[in-house]
């Protein structure tokens, strides 16, 4: 999809918090939500292509909007409070999860979708790949 950089980036921080939610739900919930509308975000972000010929964006413009410029100043802290406000609202079907453990998983999972775009090879079933590993990770198998 070739668009204007500051359209990509509109829509990176836009879908940041959905994102994101959604690798923590996936995580924490016995019963998680689908699966399907993260990956068709992450594989539509994958897909952006800016120039001619078109081109990828170098990974800091992925991992910036969607991991660093989030939680970055206290990447700990910062994941603890998300978990904590989805808990409140999913307490009664929550399993609760380290927040170092949360933080680590979310920081590569970011980098590692971040260097697949980057490299153009990001697609539907690496985004797969990537959300298995996190899943792997956030319950400590990795």
């Amino acid at each position: 999809m070739l668009i204007m950089p500051s359209k990509g980036t509109s829509i990176i921080t836009t879908s940041e918090r959905m994102i994101n939610d959604t690798l923590m739900m996936l995580a924490c919930r016995p019963t998680p939500p689908s699966r399907e509308d993260l990956i068709d975000v992450l594989e539509e972000i994958a897909d952006f292509r800016w120039g001619d010929p078109p081109y990828p964006r170098p990974a800091g413009f992925y991992s910036g909007p969607l991991y660093w410029e989030v939680f970055q100043a206290d990447p700990v802290g910062n994941t603890q409070y998300r978990m904590e406000r989805l808990k409140k609202r999913f307490h009664h079907l929550w399993i609760d999860c380290d927040g170092q453990l949360m933080a680590d998983a979310l920081r590569k999972f970011h980098c590692d979708f971040a260097y697949g775009c980057e490299s153009g090879d990001m697609n539907r079933m690496a985004v797969c790949g990537l959300i298995n590993a996190f899943l792997e990770q956030c319950r400590g198998h990795s």
